[in-house]
């Protein structure tokens, strides 16, 4: 069974930081657009960009999947 990223899990844990698209935009060098696609789900969110994403707020995977 492969594991899936749940980009709404991933949105609760951003607010929980009180991290806003903005500010992850500057924390991870993605653009402020392509964050909004993605949390919108109208964009894949790529394995690069997931772990900076990670990286840069210190999510543990395990919180944001299926």
């Amino acid at each position: 069974m492969e594991t899936q990223i749940d980009i709404d899990k991933l949105k609760e844990k951003l607010n929980e930081k009180n991290i806003t698209y903005r500010k992850l935009a500057k924390m991870t060098g993605i653009s402020y657009t392509h964050l909004s696609l993605i949390f919108a789900h109208k964009r894949n969110l790529s394995v690069v960009k997931l772990n900076a994403i990670l990286d840069a707020t210190q999510i543990d995977v395990k919180d944001i999947t299926n």
